[in-house]
């Protein structure tokens, strides 16, 4: 369910550095909805070892008063580099703080 993949991804990102990226924005509004592609790296690390992740965001926004509200997100995968077994061991670490 949707508040295990949240458990999940809160522990994930507690357990490792992380750093994320994106440039060359292209917005297209329509109305009250707006939508954006753009490109994303998101590096984790580890102590000295880096899992790197890169792909396109696009991203769905909706108007809410003076406010602009995201209610779509999907990232579409390209490429990843470095230590490929970094998110076991983040889980394995996480398991091992909780007790599980």
């Amino acid at each position: 369910d949707s508040q295990d993949v949240y458990t999940k991804y809160v522990r994930f990102y507690a357990a490792v550095n992380t750093h994320h990226q994106i440039g060359n924005l292209e917005v297209e509004v329509e109305g009250e909805t707006a939508r954006v592609r753009c490109y994303g790296t998101a590096t984790h690390a580890i102590d000295s070892r880096t899992w790197t992740v890169i792909g396109t965001y696009e991203l769905t926004l909706s108007r809410q008063g003076d406010r602009w509200w995201m209610s779509g997100c999907r990232f579409l995968f390209k490429i990843q580099t470095g230590a490929l077994d970094l998110p076991a061991e983040a889980q394995e670490r996480v398991a091992a703080e909780s007790g599980a």
